[in-house]
């Protein structure tokens, strides 16, 4: 348990030290249509923006052999 610990820690220190953005994604201006290539611009930059805030899971809080959705991500 003490192992898990120190790398949940040591985790939480770099993330005070360079803390992730906070701001909100890009929204859509009136009148884009769905599925448009503008929309779909400014989908994937949202979807780009949202994955790099993400934390990334670590060998002892997700397992991609034992969890089928993250490892189909």
């Amino acid at each position: 348990m003490q192992e898990p610990f120190k790398e949940l820690e040591a985790r939480c220190e770099r993330l005070l030290k360079k803390p992730r953005p906070t701001a909100e994604p890009r929204t859509y201006p009136p009148g884009t249509v769905r599925l448009s290539e503008e929309w779909r611009e400014i989908w994937w930059g949202n979807r780009l923006y949202t994955i790099s805030r993400a934390p990334i899971p670590s060998s002892t809080t997700c397992s991609p052999t034992k969890n089928a959705t993250y490892a189909a991500a």
